[in-house]
């Protein structure tokens, strides 16, 4: 038996992408762009740096879950 995938396919609609802004937005948060690509909204802030990001390896996680 063969199945076709489905033919309809969800899209992210204004409302979405408005609503994920917003969201960053009231976070005191500077959205500088956003880009929107395969369903996945990615907003780039001027403020975020990679250091402000949480340096979360598997090393580090290993090392919590010996620690207990």
């Amino acid at each position: 038996m063969v199945v076709k995938p489905n033919s309809t396919r969800r899209l992210l609609k204004e409302a979405d992408i408005k609503r994920c802004v917003k969201g960053v937005v009231s976070c005191g948060v500077k959205v500088s762009r956003v880009e929107i690509e395969n369903m996945k909204i990615v907003i780039y802030s001027e403020d975020a740096s990679p250091k402000d990001a949480p340096a979360f390896t598997l090393d580090l996680w290993r090392a919590q879950q010996h620690a207990n």
